[in-house]
């Protein structure tokens, strides 16, 4: 691959702010995260959540403590060191207008060590390392954030990350472009070692009309463009010089019902529901290019527990999951002995114990409550048949009987 050049992007507006906390656009966001770097990651065209300024994390047994290790000798663009003050001066800063409540669930940012962040929620919250995957959450140079709110503004004169792109003064032209440089002293590298970004620059400019996004591209002025909607990619398709190169998305496109009358009534929501021709939507709205949801979350998002079950259909904020005891790599009093005695019928079965093991210990960190389900495992079924085995052996019939009866009660269950 040959190194250098400049990239012409075309969007469909201009960026709002150089302030990653404060974005929600897409496009300012697809611009700020080739600028500012999260703490982890999505992995790339995934859903699956890697390391970037944090080499690695741990969270506690309750999911309330997370602890993160940072990457060592990175530097903001301006010079400062990325270290464990500047993390948390971010997070402490931005505890008014983050995209999630950072004023109720963290209550405390501490730095042990100039290397170690850590996190303490007010309670389990199983998408937070998602959540800091997102672009909203790039860390900043404390050396700019205490420069006050002019620092996110076209008269910036630093808006340094640690990203493989830096900012120049007088880079972002309002309402028309912003040009990235090359960062000479990114910390990323290849898979063959060799020093990240390939480019020299990317130049992100505004397009409000689709028409004249399409346009630019087929004359050359740009090299790429994004958010093309679908009644555009015929004309795309039919010119030989133009390809359309598709990536994972977490878009999902819905009807929401108020929950009035009448439709506070499910089989009223059923009906709408059953009478929307979402095939006819496919083919009108997105000219075939999409495909038919079934849930809310998207594809890539759902991942399997090995089992063939989606973890998506399992794991819910507050929900009791079941943990199969045979196949958890739990303690051996895990698997549990319950199974051989019946309850009494006086009263009601003890409920399941709380989750144990390693699994367990992964789903509490999940924000979940976690039950074991005692359904009988392999020692339990092998000892079945022993028993089973037993009783066909000669022998007294009345020693027998009593085998026998426990057999079945042990079968019940």
């Amino acid at each position: 691959m040959r190194a250098g050049g400049t990239l012409r992007v075309a969007q469909a507006s201009d960026i709002t702010s150089l302030d990653p906390w404060t974005a929600s656009d897409p496009a300012t966001l697809t611009v700020l995260r080739q600028v500012y770097e999260t703490l982890v990651d999505l992995e790339p065209g995934g859903f699956r959540i890697v390391p970037r300024l944090a080499e690695r994390w741990a969270v506690s047994a309750d999911g309330r403590v997370w602890t993160f290790q940072l990457r060592q000798g990175v530097r903001f663009h301006d010079g400062t060191l990325l270290d464990a003050a500047a993390v948390a001066f971010n997070f402490e800063r931005a505890r008014a207008f983050a995209r999630f409540d950072l004023g109720t669930l963290i209550t405390s940012v501490v730095t042990p060590d100039p290397a170690t962040v850590t996190f303490t929620l007010r309670a389990p919250f199983a998408p937070f390392l998602a959540t800091l995957a997102t672009p909203s959450f790039g860390i900043v140079s404390p050396t700019c954030l205490r420069q006050g709110p002019a620092w996110a503004t076209p008269a910036t004169h630093c808006a340094a990350g640690t990203g493989p792109f830096r900012v120049e003064p007088g880079a972002w032209q309002a309402r028309d472009r912003i040009t990235l440089t090359r960062n000479p002293s990114y910390w990323g590298k290849d898979l063959s070692g060799t020093a990240l970004p390939y480019l020299d620059a990317v130049v992100f400019a505004a397009f409000g009309d689709e028409a004249d996004r399409v346009s630019a591209l087929r004359a050359a002025g740009i090299d790429v463009s994004l958010e093309i909607g679908p009644s555009s990619l015929a004309a795309i398709r039919s010119d030989p010089n133009l390809a359309i190169r598709r990536r994972p998305s977490a878009d999902v496109s819905y009807l929401g019902i108020t929950a009035s009358a009448p439709f506070d009534t499910p089989d009223v929501r059923r009906a709408v529901a059953a009478a929307i021709d979402r095939s006819a939507i496919l083919q009108t709205v997105y000219a075939g290019d999409a495909r038919i949801a079934s849930q809310l979350l998207p594809p890539g998002a759902r991942k399997e527990d090995g089992r063939g079950r989606r973890l998506s259909e399992r794991l819910r904020d507050g929900a009791v999951v079941s943990i199969d005891a045979d196949r958890s790599p739990a303690r051996p009093e895990a698997h549990g002995r319950s199974h051989r005695r019946r309850p009494r019928q006086d009263r009601a079965p003890r409920p399941p114990a709380a989750g144990r093991g390693r699994l367990g210990r992964r789903v509490r960190a999940l924000g979940c409550r976690a039950a074991l389900d005692r359904r009988p495992g392999r020692r339990a079924r092998r000892s079945r048949r022993i028993r089973r085995r037993r009783l066909h052996q000669p022998g007294d019939a009345r020693a027998a009987a009593p085998r026998a009866r426990r057999a079945r009660r042990l079968e019940a269950f």
